[in-house]
């Protein structure tokens, strides 16, 4: 893999010895060692490196390498990760009190940008795969767009994929939007790798979408934190606005290494990307064609989804035996007797994420443990038989909770701590989420009902850690 125009550049500057009377403060002279070639990178915006902030350089020229490879109007590199560009994103196109339709979903991003703006916003659910409708837009849209609507509709937005690789029809749900004359944002944090190679599913970028924000992190070659924000359609949008607010979220002392390391992603999928991701595309199908006689645990393929991103192996546990073992049992056997560390696991499902870095051994690997697991469950249950279930359906979505105040509202209030049981009624004063996925079960200024005290109490019993929930099940709401 090369290492692109701006590594290149870095490494000439440090062997040409120019002392730094500059940040940063290790001076490419305290370096750890074994980090040396790191350290020796490190550097400040100085003469002939540009600025990301204001670029007329070198970045710029990379930036317009990324808005041709991706095909966009305009693409920006992100150093904060995707969560920068996506509170960017609607803070750009969305006022103080202007409102957002938003896939229940999403992100804790959008709910933040959501909370720092002060902006009013409507729920979309998703359907039992987690995609969401193109209907239920229109149908929303439809009913704010009537000319007694006391609120009007500035923004979509979506996550597609999801953390579990289901895409939505995106392509339909931009008509929509767009029949509308509303802006669609996508966040394409984990389809950064929809790259018109293999069999995977088409980008947003080339689906209608308004503005696109893809994470090279999650699936490409790219240190961790680099990100892009795609302007597809400048139709509605402002340039100089979403400058503006992405040198609000974003570092002004962004990392050159982080800055590099997208430039070198960029030109390897540029050289080499068709290629592996042809094979890579072959080789997972090899892996669930191994994994299809599972018979205690499934590797999900979502046949029933719009479409679904392959490289994102869901492993669930069989509903029978649910309460039995669970997703988080799974990842924790994967860890200690296969060394296989995998990215998440919940109360049924444990999921792994798989990319074009993964060789023949790694795949096989994997298979194979799964395999064994699969047996050594076979055995448990032998010697055991079969303990009863959670008897919930975890699909089913909950209802959405009644909401009394706006999230930038909600903080204004003062506190007060709860145990969980007690708040039944109560007004919530904080995000309560599992991390990963950071998709919110309850928000600020909703009221807690029994159904959410239920699935809070469930998750933890299962092992997550549920943020902002004490260790001895207390939460805060508004004290009135």
């Amino acid at each position: 893999m090369k290492k692109g125009k701006i590594f290149d550049s870095l490494e000439k500057n440090f062997r040409e010895g120019h002392y730094p009377l500059h940040m940063p403060g290790h001076k490419r002279a305290l370096m750890p060692r074994g980090l040396e070639g790191m350290y020796g990178l490190d550097i400040t915006e100085i003469k002939g490196f540009d600025d990301l902030h204001h670029p007329d350089g070198m970045i710029k020229q990379e930036m317009e390498l990324a808005k041709d490879v991706y095909g966009t109007s305009a693409t920006y590199f992100l150093v904060n990760g995707s969560t920068s560009g996506i509170m960017a994103a609607i803070c750009s196109c969305v006022r103080n009190k202007e409102a957002i339709l938003m896939a229940r979903n999403c992100h804790k991003s959008v709910y933040n940008a959501v909370k720092v703006r002060g902006i009013y916003n409507k729920y979309i659910m998703p359907d039992r795969n987690g995609a969401i409708r193109a209907s239920d837009v229109e149908e929303e849209l439809k009913k704010y767009s009537a000319p007694d609507s006391s609120i009007h509709i500035k923004a979509v937005v979506i996550t597609s994929p999801t953390y579990e690789g289901v895409v939505s029809d995106v392509k339909r749900i931009a008509e929509v939007c767009h029949r509308y004359k509303t802006i669609l944002i996508v966040d394409e944090a984990h389809g950064a790798h929809f790259l018109g190679y293999g069999d995977f599913p088409a980008s947003a970028v080339v689906s209608g979408a308004d503005m696109v924000v893809q994470s090279l992190h999650k699936t490409l070659p790219s240190l961790t934190q680099t990100a892009l924000l795609h302007v597809c359609n400048s139709r509605l949008l402002s340039s100089g606005r979403i400058e503006e607010y992405l040198s609000v979220f974003e570092s002004s002392s962004p990392s050159y290494l982080l800055i590099g390391s997208i430039d070198a992603c960029l030109r390897f999928i540029i050289e080499e990307g068709e290629r592996h991701f042809v094979n890579f595309s072959e080789m997972l199908d090899i892996f669930y064609r191994e994994t299809a006689g599972l018979k205690n645990i499934k590797v999900l393929t979502y046949d029933d989804a719009f479409a679904h991103d392959k490289s994102k192996i869901v492993i669930k546990i069989n509903d029978e035996l649910q309460g039995m073992f669970s997703g988080i049992w799974l990842c924790d056997e994967l860890r200690e007797k296969y060394n296989i560390e995998m990215e998440m696991g919940t109360v049924t499902y444990a999921l792994g994420i798989l990319t074009i870095a993964d060789d023949d051994e790694a795949f096989l690997r994997f298979s194979n443990a799964l395999k064994q697991i699969d047996k050594y469950i076979t055995e448990i249950i032998n010697r055991k038989g079969v303990t009863p279930g959670f008897g919930i359906d975890f699909n089913k979505a909950l209802p959405l909770p009644g909401r009394r105040y706006l999230v930038s509202d909600a903080e204004a209030g003062r506190a007060e701590n709860v145990v969980l049981e007690d708040a039944e009624g109560r007004v919530a004063r904080d995000f309560i989420y599992a991390y990963p996925p950071g998709i919110p079960i309850i928000i600020p200024g909703e009221i807690y009902d029994r159904d959410i005290i239920n699935e809070i109490r469930l998750r933890m019993r299962a092992g997550l850690k549920m943020i902002n929930v004490t260790n001895n099940a207390t939460v805060r709401v508004i004290k009135e």
